[in-house]
C-alpha cells in the first residue's frame, strides 16, 4: 500500500500544492493567496532562522527519526515521502520578530484598535493612503500615513462569542479579532473573493480547549486511538484498506499524489490529497457495541521519537497549547509515556470526524456532519 517514490522525480511545488488545494475546495479558496504563502513560506522560514527561531533539529534529538531528513536536520509533518509540511520550534517567533523590528528601527504601536483606512480624497475604493486608530489603553486617537498598507488581521474568530467565561474554549482565532479587519476593508472598497462559499463554524468556542483531549487530527495526526477496554480502532488509507504500522499513516498510496495535510483552511479534499485517518465505519461500529466509550488518545503506543515529537515538540511550542496544555498538563504530572488523553464522550456522531475536542459532529446534522468528511 505504502511506497518510496524517487525522490528526484518528485517534488511537491508551490503550484502543484496550490491546484491540489484548488481542486479539493472546487475552487472556493484564494489560490492566488495560497500560491504566494507557499512560493514564499521557505524563504520566510530562513529569514525566521536568522532572527533566532530554531526549524531545524540542531541538537540531534530526533536522530533517525522517519520524519526527519538526516541532512538539512528539517522535521516533516503528515506526508513524510513527499516532505512538504514542516514541523518548527515555534514558541519565540513573535519575541524573535519583535527584537529584529526594534533593531531595524520600525515604530511599532501595540494595542490599538484601527477604526478605519483612509483613502485618497476620501473615496471607496480610491487609494489607501493611512489609517485611524484608538489606543485601547489611553483612548488616545491616532492618524497614520502611509505609502502601503496590509492588513493582517486574520479571521473573525468572535463575531457571536462575548461570554467572558468561556473565551477559553476551542476558539482557534485570535481572541481579540471581532472582523475589525474585514470591515475596514469593506468601508474602503477592498476587493472580497470566496463570499459564495458557506460552512459551518467548529471552533467558535463551544468546545474544549484546543487539544486538550484525544484525537488524532492535526498536531495528533498518527496518534492510536483506543476504546474503555484497550481495544485499537483500525487506521485505514484513503481507498479504505487498513494500515498495518504506524509508518503508514503518514505514507501516502498507491494512486495518490501526495498528501496535503490537516489544517490548511480547506473542508474538503480530493482523495488523491487526503490524508490517512481512523477506519469510516467508526461511528456504526460504537452504535453496535464494538467499541466502548470512552475513546483514549494512547501516545504510549507509538514510537518514541513519534511520541515526543507529537507532545513535546509540537504541542510544547503552539501557540494555543505550549502553556494552556502543554505547561498545565506536565506541572500536573501528565506524562505521554505512560498516560493517555481522554477524548469527549459525545453521542456517536461525535466520531465522526476525529478531531474530538472540537466536537465537530455533534453541532451539525447527520448527513452534514457525514459529508464534511468525505473524500
Amino acid at each position: 500500500m505504502a511506497r518510496r517514490r524517487d525522490q528526484s522525480l518528485f517534488q511537491v511545488t508551490p503550484e502543484m500544492y496550490t491546484q491540489a488545494c484548488y481542486d479539493s475546495m472546487h475552487g472556493f479558496t484564494g489560490a492566488h493567496v495560497r500560491y504566494i504563502i507557499t512560493k514564499e513560506g521557505w524563504d520566510t522560514l530562513l529569514e525566521a532562522e536568522q532572527m533566532g527561531v530554531q526549524i531545524r533539529d540542531m541538537h540531534d534529538e530526533f536522530k533517525g527519526a522517519a520524519f526527519r531528513d538526516e541532512k538539512t536536520k528539517l522535521m516533516f509533518a503528515y506526508d513524510y515521502e513527499n516532505r512538504h509540511v514542516l514541523r518548527i520550534w515555534g514558541y519565540n517567533i513573535k519575541p524573535k520578530i519583535y527584537e529584529e523590528m526594534k533593531r531595524l528601527g520600525v515604530d511599532v504601536h501595540n494595542r490599538m484598535a484601527t477604526t478605519s483606512l483612509l483613502t485618497e480624497g476620501g473615496k471607496q475604493g480610491a487609494r489607501v493612503v493611512g489609517a485611524t486608530a484608538v489606543d485601547a489603553h489611553t483612548g488616545e486617537f491616532y492618524v497614520f500615513r502611509a505609502k502601503a498598507t496590509v492588513i493582517a488581521t486574520g479571521g473573525a474568530g468572535r463575531l457571536n462569542l462575548f461570554a467572558p467565561e468561556i473565551t477559553a474554549s476551542s476558539s482557534m482565532s485570535d481572541m481579540n479579532s471581532a472582523g475589525v479587519g474585514q470591515a475596514i476593508g469593506w468601508n474602503a472598497g477592498a476587493e472580497f473573493v470566496c463570499m459564495d462559499q458557506s460552512g459551518q463554524n467548529r471552533l467558535s468556542g463551544f468546545g474544549y480547549a484546543p487539544y486538550s483531549m484525544g484525537g488524532t487530527s492535526n498536531t495528533y495526526h498518527g496518534t492510536p486511538i483506543v476504546d474503555a477496554d484497550g481495544k485499537e480502532v483500525p487506521w485505514i488509507d484513503v481507498f479504505g484498506r487498513q494500515l498495518q504500522t504506524v509508518l503508514q499513516r503518514f505514507m501516502p498510496s498507491e494512486g495518490q499524489k501526495f498528501m496535503l495535510g490537516i489544517g490548511i483552511g480547506i473542508t474538503s479534499y480530493l482523495r488523491e490529497y487526503n490524508q490517512n485517518d481512523l477506519t469510516r465505519d467508526l461511528v456504526e461500529r460504537i452504535r453496535k457495541g464494538e467499541f466502548k466509550l470512552p475513546l483514549y488518545a494512547d501516545l504510549t503506543r507509538l514510537p518514541e521519537t513519534e511520541r515526543r515529537v507529537i507532545f513535546n515538540m509540537m504541542v510544547g511550542n503552539e501557540g494555543k497549547t505550549r502553556i494552556p496544555i502543554y505547561d498545565t498538563y506536565t506541572k500536573a504530572g501528565f506524562d505521554p509515556d505512560k498516560d493517555m488523553l481522554q477524548a469527549p464522550v459525545m453521542p456517536p456522531e461525535g466520531y465522526t470526524n476525529s478531531n474530538y475536542w472540537s466536537a465537530l459532529s455533534i453541532h451539525l446534522p447527520t448527513s452534514a456532519a457525514t459529508e464534511a468528511d468525505t473524500y
